[in-house]
């Protein structure tokens, strides 16, 4: 899914029990979230710019992920009101972080993957690594709550939507997962901040 669609909040540290409770409470969901395993990511350190993420996960290939367009479309649904960004995400088996400095960033993530079929909204279930039960959807959205820490040390929590899938697709699936979260009664959070992975990150390593 190279092509996505996102908004993305982060906290420095624990957002509070209700958030975390109502991501995992069973009588709000369909199925429940996949995901929970802590996995390594290294990211090149580059205190620069905060439009291109670099990255490798274990001994996987390295994954660029670059913001195509900052402000491309505006969620209207409470409390996920914002802009959202445009972001492409490339692999690459020639490219290596070898020599070049980088961040450890550790994250635990739980994860609840939508696809939305005929303009019905359907929650696919997930397992402890993230993957489906069934074929994989060529378009839909992913929400996220993750615990992070960078280079050991804990640094906070973010919550993401991301939709994926053809462009003319995007905007009207993280429309009608943002709307659906918005029936699941999501509490009141915490004031956070509104930013994505290369711009938290940059601040992480900046001096």
């Amino acid at each position: 899914m190279p092509l996505s669609a996102e908004v993305r909040w982060f906290w420095p540290a624990l957002p509070g029990t209700d958030l975390i409770d109502w991501f995992h409470q069973s009588d709000l969901w369909d199925q429940p979230p996949g995901g929970g395993i802590r996995k390594m990511h290294h990211y090149l350190r580059d205190a620069s710019q905060s439009d291109l993420g670099i990255k490798t996960r274990g001994d996987s290939t390295v994954e660029v992920k670059g913001l195509v367009i900052p402000d491309w479309h505006t969620l209207d649904v409470s409390p996920f009101r914002g802009p959202v960004e445009l972001w492409h995400k490339w692999h690459s088996e020639a490219l290596t972080l070898t020599p070049h400095p980088t961040v450890a960033v550790q994250k635990q993530r739980w994860l609840r993957l939508f696809t939305v079929e005929q303009a019905a909204l359907r929650e696919i279930a997930l397992d402890e690594n993230e993957s489906p039960y069934e074929a994989m959807p060529s378009a839909g959205c992913t929400v996220e709550l993750t615990q992070l820490w960078v280079d050991g040390h804990a640094a906070g929590w973010t919550l993401g939507l991301e939709a994926f899938g053809d462009r003319h697709v995007l905007a009207a699936h993280l429309n009608a997962v943002a709307a659906y979260l918005g029936t699941r009664c999501p509490p009141r959070w915490p004031e956070a901040t509104r930013n994505h992975y290369p711009g938290w990150l940059k601040q992480q390593v900046e001096p």
